[in-house]
């Protein structure tokens, strides 16, 4: 957490019970893992740099031998792509092996450093084991070990009569703490206490490994982003140059803000912990007055590696202070997320060429940034919501929402492998990680009710480490996917890539263990439970704060109620409009519908939270797959009524169909109600008025979505009506215009394990209605059809 703000010094009066804000680990680890990631990653740009500098023209010249016989894209665009993509695969994958080759030199310079570094520490400041004349203070010391809860104490050091100050170094298993020999010497004075539990809290809480290696690898990395400046200087290409050093500054500028914001509160649970174990507030206070402070210019306190002393003092006063999440907290993480996905397309895309996975680098993307960054807001949050039932006050999402989208925005901007491109929709994910994190913070509201529930604190964390992460890479996952398909393809490559590529089983599990993950506090919360006992550090043991079980009710009514309209609407439509027509017009129809299902489970989620506010967002991971499943069930109903095909294949490929875009749409759609007013959790017009506005509401969504079919589904027309290799050619003569299509297209318009599987007498192959895959030889002449689409004939919806 961020220190700039000073804490709330209340105190705790006789009696009040005080929070064990320690119950929960701090979301600093969780960045600090970021933080790594991020840095180490500049590894792979570098690693690309390289290679073109000195292997750019064998490249060039491969590629251009793949050329002469590939002239002529008559055939279909997309199968001329997946040609050049077969002949081009060996260069390209030695591209991703430079790459992989500066991140593992990153990776290994870092590791040396930080072995290396706790001796080249000793030699520079004469540090030495403390001596005989040290022995009553090593006894202590020892004592004040077992306390801190260490199996052995570390080594204690000493260095020259000027030491000053106290510090802890060393590698994992061999940790050493030094002390000034002033207070090596009086070893029964509070001084000595409180400064030795202070380092000890730092070795227990691990935050030794933590500070030598977050500046170990800013040590490597530096150097590291010189080698393009030196390559681009040797060969005289200094116009490279330019559009490459802001971004190298800026990275490093973040990097180390970063890692003094960490290291500042990571000082706030050393106190907090010491004060605990072997010290007490007042002795550790009295210490911490008598210590100077960073100044008072800003910019000083930003890059300093402890925090001021008064705030330090107020911390400790009121340990409920530090739990809370602020703009820059927010700003950086989500900075350092950004960063990464178009890093790791530099190494994963030319990896992946030629072969059948290339579809899977937005996930790969999304399964290494969705995670961290998950888990830093997710803790940072889940404790605050837990900690304000103790300690009064509420939970403010809107600084830290509005970080994460300044971050994610310049993240994605400023990553170096961006380097020479303007990439646009950048908004795109930049909002699901907004909505993912109001989402977040509604869960937290949701496992804070059910906490009295836990009977120890891991369960808490646990949960708020893999929730959120599940979440963020589900959503960035999907964000990823729709900037990319906007950029390549325009409006038509994302109406088919929201209407088909989220039915894929990894989203639809990821949905749908949200939504457990959602259903499970609104069923186990009760306010008949009291604090619970690992919540506290003393004091008494209050009733519960949790919500009543309205909310919860409303959540589920609002999804049936809103997927029930929405099915009404789509019986009305087939009543007025009569049957499709031919194969186009059921193709149509039935992606129209999926579009349909999803946007009334957005509506849904919408008044959920409207009437819920703060839990609602967290509740609607319930409502969207009941509204989405609701509807597609009329679908099916209908369907089976006027003579549809009813196979077990079709009735869960169109259940599936909708669900991860209702995800998607509702972190988009939350997005903004973190910047709203009025956000005190209480439930509220939760009735049959609230359950009417739904339904009309619902209504609208779903006729508006029907009457602009023609505009929202325009590629499902164009494709079946044209022929599954037309269709492709008039998608990829979209694209065709863009020079890089050969490296970006493939991983946005997907490989062959994309999309929803198609019969073709006997073969299995893909939906032809997704651009980017080819069907087997004369598939079309076979008759190839995709299964639902085949189950919905003219005659039916």
């Amino acid at each position: 957490m961020s220190d700039l703000g000073e804490p709330a010094s209340t105190g705790d009066g006789p009696g009040r019970p005080r929070p064990d804000v320690l119950a929960c680990p701090p979301s600093t680890t969780a960045r600090f893992l970021l933080l790594v990631v991020a840095t180490v990653a500049a590894g792979l740009f570098v690693g690309v740099f390289v290679h073109n500098m000195v292997a750019g023209g064998r490249w060039q010249r491969e590629v251009a031998a793949c050329a002469p016989g590939l002239l002529d894209p008559s055939p279909g665009i997309v199968a001329w792509q997946a040609d050049l993509a077969d002949c081009t695969a060996g260069a390209e994958q030695r591209r991703a092996m430079f790459a992989l080759a500066g991140l593992a030199t990153a990776a290994a310079a870092a590791f040396v450093i930080f072995r290396c570094s706790p001796r080249h520490l000793e030699r520079r400041r004469r540090l030495r084991p403390a001596d005989e004349r040290f022995a009553t203070a090593r006894q202590r010391f020892a004592e004040l070990s077992h306390a801190a809860g260490l199996p052995r104490p570390p080594t204690l050091m000493t260095g020259p009569a000027t030491q000053r100050d106290a510090f802890s170094y060393g590698l994992p298993g061999n940790q050493r703490v030094v002390m000034p020999t002033a207070v090596l010497l009086r070893p029964q004075r509070p001084e000595f206490a409180a400064l030795a539990a202070h380092e000890l809290a730092h070795v227990a809480g691990r935050d030794v490994t933590v500070a030598w290696a977050a500046k170990s690898i800013g040590y490597a990395v530096a150097p590291l982003l010189l080698v393009p400046v030196l390559l681009a200087v040797l060969m005289g290409e200094l116009s490279l140059l330019s559009d490459y050093v802001w971004r190298a500054v800026l990275l490093g500028a973040v990097v180390a803000l970063t890692r003094a914001a960490i290291l500042r509160s990571r000082e706030h649970d050393a106190d907090l912990r010491a004060a605990r174990r072997g010290s007490n507030v007042a002795a550790l206070s009295a210490v911490l007055a008598g210590m100077p402070n960073a100044g008072h210019r800003r910019l000083r306190r930003l890059l300093a590696n402890h925090p001021c002393s008064h705030s330090r003092i107020a911390v400790l006063d009121n340990p409920a202070g530090i739990a809370r999440a602020s703009f820059v907290d927010g700003a950086a993480a989500a900075f350092l997320a950004g960063l990464l996905p178009s890093l790791i397309d530099l190494a994963v895309i030319p990896l992946l060429t030629g072969t059948s996975h290339i579809g899977v680098t937005d996930l790969a993307a999304a399964a290494v940034t969705g995670p961290l960054v998950g888990a830093t807001i997710g803790l940072a949050f889940w404790r605050a919501c837990l900690v304000r039932r103790v300690a009064g006050g509420d939970v403010r999402p809107a600084p830290a929402a509005a970080g994460v989208f300044v971050g994610f925005l310049l993240g994605g901007a400023a990553s170096l492998a961006q380097y020479g491109h303007r990439p646009p929709f950048l908004w795109v994910p930049a909002l699901c990680a907004v909505g993912a994190t109001v989402v977040t913070v509604g869960l937290g509201e949701l496992w804070s009710d059910a906490a009295g529930r836990l009977r120890r604190a891991r369960s808490f964390w646990l949960s708020a480490v893999i929730v959120p992460g599940l979440l963020f890479t589900a959503v960035l996952w999907a964000g990823i996917k729709v900037q990319k398909s906007l950029e390549w393809g325009g409006w038509g490559l994302a109406s088919a890539t929201l209407t088909g590529y989220f039915a894929r089983p990894a989203m639809v599990a990821a949905t749908m263990l949200l939504a457990l993950s959602a259903a499970w506090p609104l069923w186990a919360a009760r306010r008949d439970t009291l604090t619970p006992a690992w919540l506290l550090e003393y004091g008494p043991r209050n009733r519960w704060a949790a919500a009543d079980r309205r909310g919860a009710r409303f959540a589920v009514i609002a999804g049936i109620v809103a997927g029930a309209c929405g099915a009404a609407v789509i019986g009305a439509f087939r009543a007025l409009a009569g049957a499709a027509q031919d194969n186009a017009d059921a193709s149509q129809r039935l992606y129209t519908y999926v579009l349909l299902a999803g946007t009334v489970a957005i509506v849904a989620a919408i008044a959920v939270e409207a009437c819920w506010p703060g839990r609602g967002a967290g509740a609607a991971l319930v409502t969207t797959p009941v509204a989405a499943v609701t509807a597609m069930v009329g679908v099916v109903a209908l369907n089976t009524a006027l003579g549809g095909a009813l196979t077990w294949g079709f009735v869960v490929d169109v259940g599936r169909q909708p669900l991860g875009l209702a995800l998607l749409g509702q972190t988009l759609a939350l997005s903004v109600v973190a910047f709203l007013p009025g956000r005190d959790g209480v439930a509220r017009r939760t009735g049959l008025a609230a359950t009417a506005v739904v339904a009309a509401l619902a209504v609208l969504a779903a006729t508006a979505v029907i009457t602009e079919r023609d505009v929202l589904v325009p590629i499902a027309v164009e494709v079946v009506a044209s022929g599954a290799e037309g269709g492709r050619t008039i998608i990829g003569a979209r694209l065709a215009g863009r020079g890089d299509i050969p490296q970006h297209s493939r991983a946005v318009i997907a490989g062959a394990d994309d999309g929803l599987p198609v019969r073709c007498e006997g073969h299995r192959v893909q939906d032809s209605r997704v651009p980017g895959q080819r069907l087997p030889s004369g598939a079309r002449d076979r008759g190839c059809e995709h299964p639902t689409i085949g189950a919905v004939r003219p005659g039916s919806p």
